[in-house]
């Protein structure tokens, strides 16, 4: 009969990032994805894994994605060496120029050997970071852009005027030599690169690295109330050790005006971890060293709002991205 069967409890094993959810909800708040660990998902889904974004961040592939964004205007000034163009984007105001690269200067800023590359450049393109097409120029507004192969034809529309145009050699414009192919980067990846979104994922490959055991979530928001209260850019669970993280491309929490603005900004960090129970508290930065004044201002909140024994443990980490990376927790 149903009254004699043993239970048959359902094991529920819920993301990290839905554990932290729960944990904040126990005490009247919440978490949730920021804009840029919605980024972050939306390149999991595009590699396959988080580790598959960390792996291609953490190689020479990513000062060939980073080169889709110069910081120039002009195609001399950001590839004197030709290894490809730069044009307007289309209407981005935070990046009103788009840089296209040939496969040479993919080789170029990559650095390795042009036969191995190509195997990881049809990589990319398979997963659709990556896509192959020609820069055309419209001969109605004069507009040049950009056209993935999928879109290409012998009649080509122009983005800007909607204008027809022949692919002929007028369409090039490089004295009838035939053209080369380009290479654009998936947009979502150029936003991500254009925050700096890679410092974090530089962070967790390095702790994937060093851990028996690891999982991770992307930057997460803390709110009360509707209000957001505090972010966090990594939380990751290593060796059973919870983590909150700081990951900067610059070595201090806030620019420097005072140490009140940085002592807030520690202040949040260190009631995320209390809200989440987190047993340390970590630092991290591509630069060599953090800014004294950042890291005893986490130090002074860390004591204001958690007791001794409950207090999470301060962790700096320096150098991501190089072969160098320095990690210590403080007495």
């Amino acid at each position: 009969s149903r009254a004699s069967k043993l239970a048959e409890p359902r094991l529920r094993r819920p993301s990290l990032a839905t554990w932290a959810d729960l944990a904040a909800k126990s005490s009247g708040r919440s978490m949730e994805y920021s804009p840029a660990g919605s980024r972050f998902m939306s390149l999991v889904r595009l590699w396959g894994s988080p580790e598959s974004v960390a792996e291609t961040m953490a190689s020479p592939m990513l000062e060939v994605l980073r080169s889709f964004n110069p910081s120039a205007k002009s195609s001399r000034e950001a590839y004197p060496g030709g290894e490809g163009v730069v044009l307007a984007s289309g209407g981005s105001a935070s990046q009103p120029r788009e840089g296209y690269l040939y496969f040479k200067g993919i080789v170029q800023f990559h650095g390795g050997e042009p036969e191995v590359l190509r195997d990881e450049v049809d990589a990319l393109l398979k997963l659709g970071v990556l896509k192959r097409g020609l820069v055309l120029g419209c001969m109605h507004c004069g507009r040049v852009a950009f056209i993935a192969i999928d879109r290409l034809s012998q009649n080509n529309r122009c983005l800007r005027c909607d204008g027809s145009n022949p692919l002929t050699a007028a369409s090039w414009n490089r004295d009838g030599i035939e053209p080369a192919w380009f290479y654009d980067l998936h947009p979502i990846v150029r936003d991500f690169l254009h925050e700096n979104g890679e410092v974090p994922v530089l962070l967790s490959h390095h702790l994937r690295l060093n851990s028996r055991t690891y999982t991770d979530a992307p930057e997460m928001e803390l709110f009360k109330e509707g209000k957001r209260v505090a972010e966090a850019d990594l939380i990751a669970l290593s060796d059973r050790r919870l983590l909150v993280a700081e990951a900067k491309s610059s070595n201090h929490l806030r620019p420097k005006t005072g140490k009140g603005t940085r002592l807030g900004a520690a202040r949040k960090k260190v009631r995320l971890a209390t809200a989440l129970h987190a047993d340390e508290v970590v630092l991290a930065t591509t630069h060599e060293a953090w800014e004294d004044a950042s890291i005893e201002a986490v130090k002074t909140a860390v004591g204001e709002l958690t007791p001794t024994w409950t207090a999470p443990q301060v962790r700096i980490i320096t150098a991501l991205g190089t072969d160098h990376v320095r990690d210590e927790h403080l007495s």
